[in-house]
């Protein structure tokens, strides 16, 4: 076993270790010397120091409401039982805290104040935050009711069995996701540390004990001694180790403090053994204080999992073979050991900006493919490098100085200019959330750069002569200087793009092309020298591509059309079939489906006959959208899918969207079980890569939803939903656009499901939020208002629907002009609301106007069947005979068939107003 940490300490100064436990734990005592003086230290200061003793707390005893089941924990903080709440029927876990040796006054501040911070988290909802139920007093003690979670602690899932270091990374990552949900919602979780961080069966990371940890103040050193684990003499016990120097100076906790505690815990699990060593709290901060730390010789070499052979353990001299747990993972990247480096900096303002900047830069990190070949010639290297520490002959490394020219130029394109120029850009728009998209560009920008110069870096310094390196090293080089091109572009234009760029600013960045592809290049097209036209025009895509995801697509239309305008060489045959797909995705934005169509299909032939999967294979997922779903002939964009799906991997982002794309077809066809199949293999494919709390799962979580909700699945749509809105919350903020959009999700699905009592708040919340973020000349706030009076329709409140059709309509007009599909149907609105009131001439003249906007713009079939319909009925109402308008019924009748079951109802509707 490793060295006995606070828990075991604590319980072996109580007695309260079982026979096995307390072998174990004598055996290494009598290896360990620093185990031995802490432990003699907490023995020999535990009767002055020890905290009031439980209470014995029989099984079916009551504490509050809950009934206690058995013991399964004791610690420092106290008890932690299982028990039964029998007002929800329900498994809890109940921790009861045990009372300090402060004075009554002190120790009714404590209560007071965990009181306050386990209410503020029972607000809290996170798939990555171990749930607060209830917080209360018994016998003078406060007790917190939490999710029961069965698993065990992130250092026992470490101790379990050999991890890779992205299975490390990955599970870390959740738990960073609830640690920034808990710092938005104002939590300092104070103790971040591996056994406050529980791993459920199925691998989610949950973090617990937000606010539990102690207060520690200055003025009081003897009682913060013994609530950090300590004695008073400062002799370390455990968890003053993963504090940041800061917080064990005094200062009060932050969130850069969690930051600090959070590298410590990953950078253990990595490397196996904490960044600073020290047995008191003045060595650590000492430590500390020096600067980022070191990672151990042995983190060496590859991303499969190392068996226990493969690494040396520090206690292989001191536990037999089955007790030892798996060695460290290998080949933990340069990208991840500079990110923890600079979470661990002594200075809590050179940190990362927030806890969501630095684990957004971790994930991107575990998504660069592996790198098999390039991996055992580190190996081999890293090798060589532990011989010569050994042996003691060392010599500093002779960098080339093209190396360190590159790695100068990637910090010219992000330095502090750049930076405050960007953030001063999201401050100016005033928008509530400005500062948590500048944070999380700021952390994209900054990981992409430190990965950039890693990458830059091993390519460079592998090449023994810089001056006649190789095709491959040529052809690496150059995709490196694309990316930083593509970096700086992106960057220049988020620059430029005002409320737009805070909006789409994740999108943005969770689009940028993967570095880790560089590793992977081929040199059979490698350039002979320096490309700066390639590099130019790989610019040009990502200027192009930003430009469309702000919303201007005339000017990415206009950057690639002119990029494509200028003369073609052989050594930009791969960057113009790039352009061609951005610029055919442009022109998709702006309507012009036909000439898409033609421009994705050059793309597609541009990009094989230079052996660029890549971008062919996105232009097939491109062209199965726009033709299956668009085009409505899903066979044809099967075709087209199939071909993308040749070209890409099992797992991955092309993957992804092919499902999704599969999925958007088969609902077209009106095959919702089918959609519903494809749009969980894409939730799953994205859940593996990405884990459960990322941002990128919200959407795929939000179109099996609404597969769900068209097969009348109600109950198992709304918890899909609300998972998707508490994702999008916790990455981006509760007043982002694109959390109002979830919220909307949800308020349609309890809208279809006939809960239109409910909806309305939801869709009134979406409406005010739209305006309050967007303006009045967005096209989402039609949306929300056309939603909001389908709701009140259903309810009967004839005049707040009219009210807000016509805010509909208005909206829509204002965004999209007065011949716009959806328009119509806000047009189509206020001719039910009219019927409805008798005023059948008036919602005959909607109806009419809402057709003929159909027979100009692209309404959906059975969007323009409902409103033919509409007409068909206020024609009758306003006297107008049956058969003088039954080929408008019969027209919508046969749009509706074309939709089969799904629209079954309609038929059988329009079918019996027929008389058939």
């Amino acid at each position: 076993m490793g060295c006995l940490d606070e828990n075991l300490l604590f319980e072996l100064t109580q007695g309260l270790l079982d026979e096995a436990a307390l072998s174990e734990a004598e055996r290494h005592l009598d290896t360990c010397p620093r185990c031995r003086r802490a432990a003699a230290e907490a023995l020999r200061t535990s009767e002055a120091a020890a905290p009031l003793p439980p209470p014995l707390v029989a099984r079916g005893a009551a504490i509050g409401r809950y009934l206690v089941v058995e013991r399964v924990g004791v610690g420092a903080m106290g008890q932690v039982f299982s028990a039964y709440d029998p007002e929800l029927d329900r498994k809890v876990a109940l921790k009861l805290l045990r009372p300090s040796s402060r004075s009554e006054q002190d120790e009714a501040g404590r209560r007071a104040r965990l009181g306050r911070e386990a209410q503020t988290l029972a607000k809290l909802s996170h798939p990555n935050v171990v749930t607060v139920f209830d917080v209360g007093t018994w016998e003078q003690q406060l007790f917190v009711a939490l999710e029961f979670v069965a698993g065990g602690s992130a250092r026992d899932w470490i101790a379990r069995a050999p991890r890779t270091w992205r299975d490390v990374v990955r599970l870390w990552v959740q738990a960073g996701r609830g640690l920034a949900a808990a710092h938005a919602a104002g939590v300092v979780h104070r103790d971040v540390k591996p056994d406050n961080v529980l791993v459920r069966d199925d691998d989610r990371a949950q973090v617990t004990d937000f606010g539990l940890a102690a207060d520690t103040r200055p003025s009081d050193t003897a009682h913060a001694a013994r609530d950090l684990g300590l004695t008073e003499t400062g002799a370390l016990l455990g968890t003053p180790a993963y504090m940041a120097p800061d917080q064990l100076e005094g200062a009060p906790a932050t969130e850069a403090s969690d930051q600090f505690g959070f590298c410590v815990s990953l950078w253990e699990a990595l490397y196996g053994s904490r960044p600073y060593e020290g047995t008191t709290i003045p060595e650590l901060v000492k430590a500390a204080r020096k600067g980022p730390p070191r990672a151990p010789l042995s983190a060496a070499s590859s991303d499969d999992p190392a068996s226990p052979g493969d690494v040396a353990s520090l206690d292989a001299t001191t536990t037999s073979a089955a007790a030892r747990p798996p060695p460290p993972p290998a080949g933990v990247p340069l990208a991840v050991r500079r990110l923890l480096q600079r979470g661990l900096h002594p200075d809590p303002g050179q940190r990362h900006p927030s806890m969501t900047a630095l684990v957004d830069a971790l994930e991107r990190v575990t998504q660069r493919p592996r790198r098999v070949g390039l991996a055992v010639v580190l190996g081999s290297v890293a090798v060589a490098a532990a011989a010569l520490f050994v042996t003691g002959f060392t010599r500093p490394v002779q960098r080339h100085p093209a190396c360190v020219l590159a790695e100068e130029r990637q910090q010219a394109g992000w330095d502090d200019a750049a930076r405050t120029t960007l953030r001063e850009t999201f401050e100016r728009t005033g928008l509530s959330y400005a500062r948590q998209a500048w944070e999380l560009v700021d952390g994209a920008v900054s990981a992409r750069a430190e990965a950039w110069r890693g990458e830059r870096a091993e390519a460079c310094e592998a090449v023994v002569d810089t001056k006649a390196p190789d095709p491959l090293f040529r052809a690496r080089m150059a995709c490196l200087d694309e990316r930083l091109a593509e970096l700086t572009a992106a960057v220049e234009v988020l620059a430029l793009g005002g409320a737009a760029s805070v909006n789409h600013a994740a999108k943005v960045m969770s689009h940028l092309p993967p570095l880790g592809a560089c590793a992977g290049v081929s040199a059979e097209n490698a350039p002979a020298g320096p490309c700066a036209p390639c590099v130019a025009a790989h610019a040009d895509v990502e200027r192009a591509r930003v430009f469309r995801e702000l919303g201007r697509f005339e000017d990415a239309e206009r950057i690639t059309r002119e990029a494509l305008e200028r003369p073609a060489t052989p050594e930009l045959s791969e960057a113009r079939a790039a352009l061609r797909l951005e610029h055919a995705r442009a022109l998709e934005a702006l309507g012009r489906i036909d000439d898409a169509e033609r421009e994705l299909l050059d793309a597609a032939v541009a990009a094989e006959e230079v052996g660029s999967r890549a971008v062919a294979g996105e232009a097939f997922i491109e062209l199965g959208y726009l033709v299956g779903y668009q085009r409505s002939r899903p066979d044809d964009g099967e075709r087209w899918t199939r071909l993308a799906d040749a070209l890409s991997a099992e797992e991955g982002p092309v993957a992804e969207r092919v499902a999704s794309v599969r999925g958007v077809i088969a609902a077209r066809r009106g095959n919702l079980p089918g959609a519903e199949t494809h749009f969980r293999a894409a939730e799953a494919l994205i859940q593996k890569r990405l884990g459960p709390a990322h941002p990128q799962r919200a959407r795929a979580l939000s179109n099996l939803a609404n597969s769900l909700v068209h097969q009348a699945r109600f109950d198992e749509a709304l918890p899909l939903l609300r998972t998707s809105h508490e994702l999008i919350v916790a990455a981006l903020g509760a007043d982002h656009p694109d959390a109002f959009q979830a919220l909307n999700s949800w308020g349609a699905a309890l809208g279809n499901s006939e809960r239109f009592q409910e909806a309305v708040p939801v869709f009134e919340q979406v409406l005010a939020g739209y305006k309050r973020t967007l303006g009045a000349t967005h096209p989402r706030l039609g949306t929300a208002a056309l939603n909001l009076a389908e709701a009140h329709f259903r309810l009967g409140h004839h005049a707040e629907a009219r009210t807000f059709y016509v805010e509909a309509a208005d909206a829509w007009e204002r965004a999209l002009g007065a011949e716009t599909a959806d328009r119509a149907l806000a047009l189509a609105g206020l001719t039910q609301v009219h019927v409805a009131e008798g005023r059948c001439a008036e919602g005959l003249a909607k109806a009419e106007e809402a057709l003929g906007i159909c027979g100009k713009a692209s309404c959906e079939p059975i969007d323009e069947a409902t409103i033919a319909f509409l007409l068909a009925k206020s024609a009758v109402c306003a006297g107008r005979s049956k058969a003088e308008v039954m080929p408008v019924a019969r027209r919508a009748l046969s749009l509706f068939e074309v939709h089969g079951a799904a629209a079954g109802e309609q038929v059988g509707e329009v079918k019996a107003w027929l008389g058939r």
